[in-house]
């Protein structure tokens, strides 16, 4: 189901706002999240309503400990496979949008791809990879993450 493109700014502009509010209000900044994707392709339910009524949840939950400890009471493995599912559905969703890239026509884009996952699997693969660089470089260089992304990016500006 393809977005159109005036949702998809709306939903980055209320994103930045949600952000700059946090930060106006010394609170934590509110993002979308991966996992809301897992869930949309886990469940098919896209209902805002939903999010509305978790939050109305959430918020009931604050407000009554002891119901609140039926929620903590669910057990490590019963979260463990729901996370597995949700993130699984994320990363397969990412693999779904590789396939519409075109990697014959444009052999860099293979390229790009190849340098970020490489990059992206140093730091659980090599932990001592970057030792040898400043401490002060250590936060940015141990995350996965963070260099499977701006690798690709950095990569994809320079082109």
């Amino acid at each position: 189901m393809p977005v159109e493109r005036s949702s998809l700014v709306r939903g980055l502009r209320v994103d930045g706002l949600g952000m700059l509010l946090g930060g106006v209000f010394n609170a934590f900044p509110d993002t979308s999240y991966s996992q809301n994707i897992g869930l949309v392709g886990l469940t098919g339910v896209v209902s805002r309503w939903v999010c509305v009524l978790a939050g109305a949840l959430l918020v009931v939950l604050g407000l009554i400990p002891k119901l609140a400890m039926l929620t903590a009471a669910i057990p490590p493995s019963g979260l463990g496979g729901a996370g597995l599912v949700m993130f699984s559905m994320v990363t397969a969703n990412g693999i779904h949008t590789f396939g519409q890239v075109d990697f014959a026509g444009r052999r860099h884009n293979l390229l790009i791809v190849a340098v970020g996952l490489g990059l992206a699997i140093v730091p659980v693969t090599a932990e001592h990879f970057f030792d040898h660089l400043p401490r002060a470089l250590g936060p940015l260089l141990h995350s996965g993450i963070l260099l499977g992304t701006v690798s690709p990016d950095t990569q994809a500006l320079m082109r």
